[in-house]
């Protein structure tokens, strides 16, 4: 999704400073259609056992490679990979006794009871383990030493555990990244139905997970987006829309997050008591006394869920402003099929298009509509040219003078436009995510790229390139408008003399003919070619 600013509109040279009420009404039902829409489409998910993944927050092991954060550290929990112990060794006496796998963590060691062996005659014998009651008193006592070492070893491995669950959430947010969204949650709201159980979160924190490989180690971090309400699941839980604006109201107010044990507890009694009188409250879902009532019960935990999860939210809140605004954008308005100021370029005005990268037709159509509209939408499935078009649009609006902001459900799509930039705009492409580690480092490089480029000249100087490339461009136009005309010229006469009335050459010959005419050679801007020499290449 891409905006920016730019001289006014045509609505706001035209302005509709109120649209009229059915306008308004229109654009709620539609809003409200697309509500209920994604509901019949993606149906809120009300179990949590129904999630891929899930975490709970008390569940981390407490180990030296897993912190958690407070207040001032910036990351909710932070996993180390930890360095695993190798098993005790056992003796030479018991160890080609033992059975594979001995050294295994989580493997009970076992031993032969008999094996073959040689005796001091050179004759093969068969010999018992406990015939020998050194071996037996080695082996307990190599035995105990393994026991302390796995016991031991269990915190490493949960630990260990933790950290590969989050090296595979990390792969697959890498390929999923704008479907997924990782959640930090709390009050388990549970309700028995008929035909249902619910048993979900009511309160969430979006958080992100960051890789630093060079530790190597995983932060999760809660993003820029406050504490939010997880709406679809109320609503389905027969809650109204005014109410849930209530709780919004209160939940912004109190700053409750899903870690305050005191704010949060608090407000999870009073939602469940005021909701239904026969409700239950508990700390734990160990202090709830009854399975037929509905109750809310505290287990702070991460679970993977998706990032449409806001888009209801979002349609909500556009309803709730549609009111109080002054203008209605002109996209809204031809949503309802008020289009009474169509783009109409004026006769024999063309615009002028100012690319850094080469486009085709249709990529040249898109800037073109997008001067006379407030709105293009392109559509068109992978490798059809859309990012290519939209750094093509960077650079054409930037050379006007205009800011642009390009949103994306994830970063990395966003990385890819930047990467299509041409290379002497990228410093001015300023990443503005917040709780990215990798876009953070991208404001740093850009801001520094700019302010290094502007220490090196002046606004004199600049003002000096841009006469002098802008009259160098014209110049440059200009020829390449002369040299298509003489194109097109050579092409009409040529032409004429194949096909024209009075041709001594029969049909046959001029197709011949014209099969083995040579190609036109590629044209230079910037040469002098004569219109003759052109000629006689076409003919």
């Amino acid at each position: 999704m891409l905006g920016y600013s730019r001289p006014p509109s045509r609505s706001e040279k035209h302005p509709r400073l109120s649209a009229p009420a059915t306008d308004r009404d229109k654009i709620k039902q539609i809003f409200r259609f697309l509500q209920e829409l994604h509901y019949v489409k993606s149906p809120p998910v009300v179990d949590l056992a129904l999630y891929e993944w899930k975490l709970s927050y008390d569940a981390v092991p407490r180990y030296a490679s897993v912190q958690r954060g407070d207040a001032g550290s910036g990351f909710i929990i932070k996993v180390a990979r930890p360095s695993e112990s190798q098993c005790p060794r056992p003796s030479v006496a018991i160890e080609k006794w033992l059975k594979a796998d001995w050294e295994q963590f989580g493997v009970e060691p076992e031993f032969y009871q008999r094996r073959k062996t040689t005796s001091v005659e050179g004759k093969e014998v068969v010999e018992a383990f406990e015939e020998s009651p050194e071996r037996v008193e080695a082996f307990e006592k190599w035995y105990e030493q393994r026991r302390a070492w796995e016991t031991a070893e269990k915190q490493l491995h949960d630990a260990l555990n933790v950290f590969l669950d989050l090296f595979e959430l990390y792969g697959k947010f890498e390929r999923e990244a704008e479907r997924l969204q990782l959640f930090l949650a709390d009050g388990i709201l549970r309700i028995h139905k008929p035909d249902v159980v619910i048993q979900h979160p009511i309160l969430l924190q979006r958080v992100e997970l960051v890789f630093n490989p060079s530790v190597p180690e995983f932060l999760i971090k809660e993003s820029s987006q406050g504490p939010e309400l997880c709406t679809p699941l109320l609503r389905y839980a027969g809650i109204d829309g005014k109410a849930m604006q209530q709780l919004r109201e209160e939940v912004d107010k109190q700053a409750l997050h899903p870690l305050d044990p005191d704010a949060t507890g608090e407000f999870f009694k009073a939602f469940v008591h005021k909701f239904w009188p026969d409700g239950l409250y508990g700390d734990s879902l160990g202090q709830i006394q009854s399975d037929e009532v509905p109750c809310l019960y505290r287990a702070p935990m991460f679970f993977l869920g998706y990032r449409g999860q806001g888009y209801v939210e979002a349609l909500e809140s556009y309803i709730q402003k549609l009111p109080d605004l002054q203008q209605i954008p002109e996209a809204l308005l031809r949503l309802v099929g008020t289009d009474e100021r169509a783009g109409e370029r004026p006769p024999g005005e063309a615009i002028d298009l100012l690319l850094t990268k080469g486009a085709n037709p249709e990529q040249k159509r898109v800037i073109e509509e997008l001067e006379l509209n407030d709105t293009v939408m392109v559509q068109g499935p992978p490798g059809t040219g859309k990012t290519h078009t939209i750094a093509n649009l960077i650079g054409h609006l930037l050379a006007r003078n205009q800011r642009i902001l390009v949103t994306s459900h994830a970063s990395k799509a966003l990385r890819v436009v930047k990467d299509h930039v041409a290379p002497s705009l990228r410093n001015l492409c300023v990443s503005v995510l917040h709780g990215d580690d990798d876009s953070s480092k991208e404001l740093e490089e850009s801001v520094t790229g700019i302010i290094t480029y502007l220490a090196k000249t002046s606004a004199a100087k600049l003002d000096g390139e841009i006469r002098q490339i802008a009259s160098e461009r014209s110049e440059l136009v200009k020829e390449s408008d002369e040299l298509r005309q003489r194109l097109r010229e050579a092409a009409l006469v040529a032409s004429r003399r194949s096909w024209g009335g009075g041709s001594r050459r029969s049909a046959s010959n001029t197709r011949g003919s014209r099969g083995r005419s040579p190609k036109p050679g590629p044209v230079r801007f910037g040469t002098k070619t004569s219109r003759s020499s052109i000629a006689t290449t076409r003919s």
